[in-house]
């Protein structure tokens, strides 16, 4: 008997560990945005990364706005809503979550650094005391915004919707359409640089495209790049005006996509970075589709969760019939494999 309890709890300590490795070894790193979250900063021009929001899980970092008034006050449009933090990402708060329902795309500061424009599936919402919210008027075919950026002049803003890109002078009270000249296809990405003149970038197919006279015609600017190979851009400085680039890595992860990328506008060396543990695609045609999170769902989606849980569980019931040849019998005698398959332990 006392054989038999020295097999079973030898066989015990040599599982557990085996079963913990399954279930929860994940290889993560310092700047894998899986183990920590999907916002990051370099405080050196991009040379070393840290998450922001620690101990806060968000699948996605969708937008990012820094107010011009004060570098520590930010706006984060995430998956699953608006967040705001007062102290350069440290501690976050949700924001509006009975007005900004669901996942929040974009958001941008006015140039006082309090009113300002968040995007929704539901519509664009607009803040004059940086405290309460209410919609915004927004032409139809622009639901969801993907991206807004202030212009130079008060009131100005731009505005990437799902479908076409737009312009505003009155802080979204009214908007004309300033995508003439753009491919076809939704702006991925943008950014206004001041002038004069003031510069607009955007990202549409994976190419960047640049207009100097507020939208109303545009060119390619995308000279030594991968083609169709842009996702997103920031401000900079650079020696030609951005007509080349060149490849820069960092401690960022390579394994999931890339999204907004901010300059700090008082300090031209920190950069704020996201990412997504979705594709932003699938986002955008979440935000398009609306419904339910289930119904959002493609059948791939479906399937490979299906599967996972199929594989868990045939590891579960192996497992358990493993465990089952050393638990003591109804007669209180544990079997082993040196007891054969009726006879008692020694």
């Amino acid at each position: 008997m006392i054989r038999g309890t020295s097999v079973v709890m030898t066989r015990l300590r040599l599982l557990l560990p085996v079963l913990l490795v399954i279930l929860w070894s994940v290889d993560t790193h310092a700047h894998d945005s899986s183990a920590w979250g999907v916002l990051f900063r370099s405080r050196d021009n991009g040379a070393r990364w840290l998450p922001v929001h620690e101990g806060r899980f968000i699948g996605g970092a969708l937008g990012l706005a820094i107010s011009p008034s004060d570098v520590h006050h930010l706006l984060l449009a995430t998956d699953s809503g608006l967040l705001r933090s007062r102290n350069g990402g440290r501690d976050w708060t949700i924001e509006a979550p009975d007005v900004l329902l669901g996942g929040v795309f974009a958001a941008a500061f006015d140039g006082d650094g309090v009113r300002a424009l968040a995007s929704t599936a539901r519509g664009l919402f607009r803040t004059e005391d940086g405290l309460t919210w209410q919609q915004a008027l927004l032409p139809k075919e622009a639901l969801p915004a993907r991206a807004i950026a202030r212009g130079t002049a008060g009131g100005r803003v731009y505005l990437a919707g799902m479908s076409g890109f737009w312009r505003s002078d009155d802080w979204g009270a009214s908007w004309t359409v300033g995508g003439d000249g753009l491919p076809e296809g939704s702006v991925s990405a943008l950014i206004v640089l001041p002038g004069p003149p003031e510069t607009i970038y955007v990202v549409v197919g994976g190419r960047l495209w640049t207009s100097a006279d507020g939208a109303r015609s545009w060119e390619p600017s995308d000279g030594g790049m991968p083609e169709g190979g842009v996702d997103t851009v920031a401000s900079g400085t650079g020696e030609n005006g951005g007509q080349t680039w060149e490849l820069q890595q960092g401690m960022l992860p390579a394994h999931l996509e890339a999204g907004p990328l901010v300059r700090d506008p008082a300090d031209s060396t920190t950069l704020y970075a996201g990412f997504a543990l979705t594709p932003y695609d699938e986002m955008w045609r979440m935000a398009a589709e609306g419904g339910s999170m289930l119904g959002r769902l493609d059948t791939l989606s479906l399937a490979g969760g299906v599967a996972f849980l199929v594989v868990v569980a045939l590891a579960a019931g192996a497992s358990l019939r493993w465990l089952r040849r050393y638990y003591p019998t109804p007669a209180g005698r544990a079997a082993s494999p040196e007891a054969g398959a009726g006879g008692p332990a020694r």
